[in-house]
């Protein structure tokens, strides 16, 4: 097919009606455009969108890619029992995290949100459908139509040294942190100024992280779940949501 004609067939004619807003669901992986990533032709997208039908910036929803690849809080929810089951660090940091890093950032364009699918089965076609529809509900209800309900797991805010140790705040922690499952929470990598990440000693002090690690002395940065395949993070909200991947480097 041409470049457009799926616009052309399917988007075009629906242009004269009013619009509260999108969900978006990406069933192919890449944008297919050399040089050109996700948050660049998205942000392209849903501000052409705009203009077309000419109402504002109508909320645009979008689900999170890759989807899956994370635990979740409870995998015996209909909801996310098509999860990743729990598992141990890799002995190595995984670094492969630029393509989730770059989809996750697609949230900065304006009255945009992510459905968080990390926890919900993935494939380019995940199975999970009524899973991925409970979660798109949820976020149009509490982004769109302004309930009072948590959508998004725990959000890096910032991150400060504390002597040896670095203290990681988030927005988002709903009715609080928990590490469940697991006995206790991992998936955070710190740096120092040699920016080699080694695994952190975490654990949660109200509604911060505070991170360490014997081979990082002075550490300035940290990053959480920074990879394709992430059952091994499990930091959560109680309201059910897992962390948003981020990675932070300080100087």
């Amino acid at each position: 097919a041409a470049t457009g004609d799926l616009y052309l067939a399917n988007i075009a004619p629906m242009v004269p009606f009013a619009i509260r807003g999108v969900l978006w669901d990406q069933g192919e992986s890449g944008t297919k455009v050399d040089r050109v990533d996700q948050f660049t032709l998205m942000g392209a997208l849903i501000k052409g969108w705009r203009a077309t039908w000419g109402q504002g910036d109508f909320p645009f929803i979008y689900v999170q890619k890759p989807s899956g690849g994370g635990c979740a809080l409870d995998p015996a929810s209909p909801v996310t029992d098509q999860s990743s089951k729990f598992a141990p660090l890799p002995a190595a940091v995984p670094l492969d995290g630029g393509n989730r890093e770059v989809h996750i950032r697609i949230m900065q364009h304006p009255n945009t949100a992510m459905v968080i699918a990390s926890d919900l089965g993935g494939g380019t076609h995940p199975t999970n459908k009524s899973g991925y529809g409970a979660r798109a509900a949820r976020v149009a209800l509490g982004f769109a139509y302004g309930q009072k309900v948590e959508y998004y797991g725990p959000l890096y805010q910032g991150h400060k040294a504390e002597g040896g140790k670095i203290r990681v705040s988030f927005t988002h922690v709903g009715q609080g942190l928990t590490s469940a499952p697991g006995d206790k929470l991992q998936g955070f990598a710190i740096a120092g100024a040699d920016r080699v990440y080694h695994w952190a000693d975490a654990a949660i002090d109200g509604e911060t992280v505070v991170l360490s690690s014997a081979d990082v002395p002075h550490p300035v940065s940290v990053m959480y779940a920074y990879s394709t395949s992430i059952a091994w993070a499990n930091l959560f909200n109680k309201d059910g949501l897992p962390a948003i991947p981020f990675k932070a480097e300080g100087k």
